[in-house]
């Protein structure tokens, strides 16, 4: 059993569907992987996907800044029919962004269906770990932060003294 605030016993949320006569179901759909990269490109011939330039972390020379475009892909199982995919992506506060996505068809569920979001002039105010959530149907299936840091300021090089002559005694 779990616990409420005040220490009391809560039932879970498997035991009251049970008593209803309902299961909890686990949902199907996957998401294989979230990566951030410079660019996706598909072979014609083959249909194989490269993903050019990943990157785990954006450094940035000063704040606020716009990052110019990124790729974030990623692949699913388990969807089938008409299902609704969002990338919700927030601040290191949590606070929302923007969310873009929309509707996509796949005919089969046991199929892998690769997804590729392309986003121009991402919003930068501060260095953290910026969270992007995958959403299918209004449901978060994963998340996965890009971190941004700002650029090391470069080491200063001490100046060298300049040699003394000194005579030579013969």
């Amino acid at each position: 059993m779990l616990k409420d605030k005040r220490g009391l016993d809560m039932p879970s949320k498997n035991s009251i569907l049970r008593k209803m006569g309902k299961k909890a179901s686990k949902p199907k759909s996957r998401c294989q992987g979230v990566f951030f990269c410079d660019n996706v490109i598909k072979e014609k011939e083959t249909e194989k996907l490269s993903l050019i330039g990943l990157f785990r972390a954006i450094t940035v020379k000063a704040f606020p800044t716009t990052h110019p475009r990124m790729h974030v892909f990623f692949s699913l199982i388990g969807c089938k029919g008409k299902t609704q995919i969002e990338l919700l992506l927030k601040t290191p506060d949590g606070e929302e962004i923007d969310k873009i996505g929309g509707p996509i068809n796949i005919p089969d569920e046991s199929a892998e269906t690769d997804v590729n979001f392309v986003i121009n002039q991402f919003p930068i105010e501060k260095a953290g770990d910026y969270p992007v959530e995958v959403l299918i149907n209004g449901v978060v299936i994963t998340s996965r932060a890009v971190r941004v840091v700002p650029l090391p300021k470069p080491k200063r090089k001490a100046k060298r003294k300049p040699k003394r002559k000194t005579k030579r005694s013969s």
